[in-house]
C-alpha cells in the first residue's frame, strides 16, 4: 500500500515514523565510525555517509546530535569503517542494540582507531561540521584510504540486508 504525505503549508512537519519509512526505502551500506575518546576507542554505526568531493577528498557523515560522538567528533580525527555482510553484529552492536560484544580488533591507522576487519576504511581529519535540524554534518578530510574484497553490509527499510551474492 502506498503512503502519501504532502505537507500543507509547506513548513508543516511530516510524521516522523511515515518520513522515516519512506527514507528507509533507500538503501545505504552500513559503516563504523571510530575515533579516540580519553577512556579508549570508541565507535558508533553511521549509515548516513556517503562522499563529498574528490579535491579536495572530503566524506560526510550525519550524527545525531544527542549520540555521545556527535561533539568529539567536531574535533577529533576518526576513521569511516565500512562494513561486510557478515559483520551484521558489529553493526548491532555499535548501533546500541545488544550488549553483546562480538568479535572483532583494534587497529590504528594513523593514529586513528580502526575497526581490523572492516572492507573498506577511510581515515579523516575534521573539516567542517555543521547543525542540521537533530543531527550534526560531519565533513571529514581523507588523509588516507584502503579496500578489500567482500561484499556490503546494507541497510534497508529499517533492518540490515545484504545483497545478492554475485555483488562480491
Amino acid at each position: 500500500m502506498t503512503v502519501r504525505f504532502q505537507t500543507t503549508p509547506p513548513t508543516a512537519a511530516p510524521p516522523a515514523g511515515a518520513l522515516r519509512d519512506c527514507l528507509g526505502h533507500f538503501a545505504t551500506g552500513v559503516t563504523v565510525v571510530t575515533y579516540d575518546h580519553p577512556d579508549g576507542p570508541r565507535g558508533l554505526t553511521v549509515n548516513s555517509f556517503t562522499s563529498v568531493s574528490l579535491d579536495p577528498a572530503l566524506v560526510l557523515v550525519c550524527i545525531d546530535r544527542r549520540a555521545s560522538a556527535a561533539e568529539p567528533l567536531r574535533r577529533a580525527p576518526f576513521a569511516v569503517n565500512v562494513l561486510r555482510a557478515d559483520q551484521h553484529a558489529v553493526a548491532a552492536h555499535f548501533a546500541g542494540m545488544t550488549d553483546m560484544r562480538p568479535a572483532w580488533t583494534w587497529t590504528r591507522d594513523d593514529d586513528v582507531p580502526c575497526l581490523g576487519d572492516s572492507m573498506a576504511r577511510l581515515i579523516c581529519r575534521p573539516w567542517s561540521s555543521h547543525a542540521a535540524g537533530d543531527h550534526r554534518i560531519v565533513i571529514g578530510r581523507v588523509v588516507s584510504f584502503d579496500a578489500g574484497p567482500g561484499a556490503p553490509l546494507c541497510f534497508f527499510r529499517g533492518r540490515f540486508a545484504t545483497l545478492g551474492a554475485d555483488a562480491a
